[in-house]
């Protein structure tokens, strides 16, 4: 907020955003002033700067022949460097700045180190804020380039220089230096883009690293490879060195390695891309993994089969063994084990790519599951069918079963149960990826249907508009409809629905995919409409 006020004409004029100096525009007999600079907080943070201050601050953050390009607030003429240091502190957005000795124009930045660093003998740049603690080299790994990844590459004067620019710029991480020449590459990701690469003459450092006693090979599967998903390869002498360059590597997840020639796979997924495999001379590890007893054998659904949303298939013991391997694969959330040769399916998708199927011999389970009672019947609409976006059907011996087979389903949010087309004691559960179906429900005699998250409370009606008509956008209509509480109780229990139109003559609903303003209403005595977000 900031007002200019007008001495000859008495004008007061508020703004509703503050201004920097160099947005102002000199005008006599006119005062103006930003309102939070006048906060005692703020005012202390903008006093003059005293020669002492800026001469530290050059000397400290101080890049000589430095260009920060990019990423530009303002620029102009000043006398020198220190004025130019000057009007940054005064600008609340400035962050950093570049002067040109020749031209004398000062270029102030929104960024540290602005977009990108660059050599250029006619400039000196500086940060207004910069870490000039002592250079640790700890994380340092010699021989090895961090390649890909780059912000931007530029000669130095030494590797200390190098990993100042790292650490004045708001996005580095790592950094690959060139011995050879001084050059050095600056990067915004650990380990650059994908990982460690072999390279004599060259060394590279992440600014953050882990370099603590290797603890977790109790991950390690002996004679399992983690297939696909690879970042890179890299030779290695043994499993901890291996460790070693995932814990470098940003995207490193979990790696394996050949233990015939010592190459060392890094992989940007849990498992590699869809889950282990059998293969000697190989061992795969999990950078984190969970080697607790199996405590969830709970979830198994005897003589079910979640067909589809497939990862990989192996032999295996028995469940339990198809569990670890499913913990140990990123995006398996379910599986299925077939008894005729302790075969194991891992899935991506709970209950498969449609929900359970009845078959003998098989065993499924999801890895997360709900055993808990069915409390949620009172979502039933008896007598009401939810058509259409249906994923699959199978006969259950009544409500509740039908609700089990829909938690275990991922995509599966409302079930209608048909009670009629067989014997009472063969009813059959339609799971429906949609609330009410395709198109919401039809009163249907011998059929029951519910959403598995309903709203029974009682509708407020504050924002009907009587005698008024809610024209087009219909989903569907329904007739002999006794109200309008009705009416919107049909529109909650439809996913799309978010109006309807009720006449009060015909008794029929008409429930809306859209919701209509006063200028698209139709006036049309004995009809009530209402939006239900109103």
């Amino acid at each position: 907020m900031s007002v200019s006020f007008n001495q000859i004409t008495n004008r007061c004029s508020m703004k509703r955003i503050e201004f920097d100096w160099w947005a102002e525009r000199s005008t006599p007999n006119v005062r103006s002033m930003n309102l939070e600079y006048c906060s005692p907080g703020h005012a202390e943070s903008t006093d003059a700067v005293t020669d002492f201050d800026l001469a530290e601050s050059n000397n400290k953050c101080l890049h000589e022949n430095i260009w920060f390009a990019g990423n530009d607030l303002f620029n102009d003429i000043f006398e020198n460097i220190d004025d130019c240091t000057d009007a940054c502190r005064r600008s609340v957005d400035c962050k950093a700045l570049s002067y040109n000795n020749a031209n004398r124009i000062c270029y102030l930045k929104t960024t540290n180190s602005g977009l990108r660093a660059t050599r250029n003998n006619a400039y000196d740049s500086l940060n207004m804020e910069c870490d000039r603690s002592a250079i640790e080299l700890s994380c340092q790994r010699e021989d090895i380039n961090f390649a890909g990844a780059d912000i931007t590459s530029i000669a130095t004067s030494n590797p200390e220089e190098c990993i100042q620019l790292c650490r004045d710029h708001d996005d580095c991480k790592s950094i690959t230096f060139r011995e050879s020449d001084n050059y050095c590459w600056i990067k915004n990701k650990r380990g650059g883009a994908s990982g460690p690469v072999v390279a004599a003459g060259i060394w590279s450092m992440n600014m953050e690293c882990d370099n603590s006693a290797v603890t977790n090979l109790d991950c390690a599967r002996e004679d399992w490879n983690f297939p696909g998903a690879d970042l890179r390869y890299i030779q290695t002498d043994d499993l901890e060195e291996c460790v070693r360059y995932c814990r470098d590597t940003e995207e490193c997840v979990a790696f394996s390695i050949n233990n015939a020639n010592g190459y060392c796979y890094l992989k940007r997924m849990r498992g590699g891309s869809v889950g282990p495999t059998p293969a000697a001379n190989y061992v795969s590890l999990n950078m984190v993994c969970d080697n607790s007893d199996v405590d969830n054998l709970d979830c198994i659904r005897e003589g079910f089969n979640f067909p589809g949303a497939d990862l990989r298939n192996i032999i295996v013991a028995d469940e339990r063994e198809c569990v670890e391997h499913c913990r140990d694969t990123q995006n398996c959330v379910a599986l299925t084990f077939r008894e005729s040769d302790n075969r194991c399916y891992l899935k991506s998708k709970r209950g498969g790519s449609v929900g359970p199927y009845p078959t003998a011999g098989h065993n499924s389970m999801n890895m997360v599951c709900d055993n808990s009672d069915v409390d949620n019947l009172d979502c039933i609409r008896e007598g009401f069918n939810f058509p259409g976006a249906d994923l699959r059907n199978l006969i259950v011996a009544d409500e509740r079963e039908c609700v089990k087979h829909c938690r275990d389903t991922q995509d599966c949010v409302s079930l209608t149960l048909d009670c009629i087309r067989f014997r009472e004691s063969d009813n059959r559960c339609y799971l429906k990826n949609k609330r009410g179906g395709s198109s919401g429900p039809n009163p249907t005699a011998g059929h029951n249907s519910m959403n598995m998250v309903c709203d029974n409370s009682e509708p407020d009606l504050d924002c009907a508009r009587e005698d008024t008509d809610f024209p087009t956008s219909d989903i569907k209509y329904l007739n002999n409809i006794m109200d309008l509480e009705a009416c919107v109780r049909l529109c909650w229990d439809t996913e799309e629905c978010v109006a309807v139109s009720y006449s009060r003559d015909l008794n029929r609903c008409n429930i809306k995919r859209n919701t209509f303003d006063w200028w698209q209403e139709k006036p049309t005595s004995n009809s009530v409409s209402i939006n239900m977000g109103c």
